[in-house]
């Protein structure tokens, strides 16, 4: 939309539209203290750059991290170390300030026997742990 004051000096104003909410690809089921990828993506109307805002949903930090181009796919690789039902919520903003609508993806995560048995070797005892953590994990 365009305007003119009195001074003939003329004015765009411009309409920015938020991103679309972001798509989660990924693993739907896991193991504890494994590492799993999962690729989030958002276009914008404008085709501004994106930023995403991830919580993984186990109590860390949320993730801001970015800008990414707009359509662009893009991977992020996250563990958890507790057995447990998870939802990861995603969300993308614009360079100019417009957020999409949050997109959540729900995972399973259960203990890995094996994994449990090296920490416990590790706790008990930390030489042989350090041993075995270099030669199979």
């Amino acid at each position: 939309m365009c305007s003119s004051d009195l001074s003939g000096t003329t004015t765009t104003e411009f309409k920015n539209n938020p991103p679309n909410k972001p798509t989660i690809n990924g693993k739907i089921n896991g193991k504890t203290d494994t590492n799993y990828e999962y690729k989030f993506i958002s276009t914008d109307p404008e085709e501004d750059n994106i930023t995403y805002y991830i919580n993984w949903g186990d109590n860390t930090e949320e993730v801001q991290t970015g800008p990414y181009q707009s359509g662009l796919e893009t991977p992020f690789i996250h563990l958890w170390s507790e057995k447990g039902n998870y939802i990861i919520k995603v969300k993308a903003k614009d360079i100019n300030g417009a957020e999409s609508n949050r997109a959540t993806f729900k995972i399973s995560i259960i203990d890995d026997p094996i994994t449990q048995l090296f920490h416990r070797i590790s706790q008990r005892f930390p030489f042989l742990g350090k041993i075995l953590n270099q030669n199979y994990i």
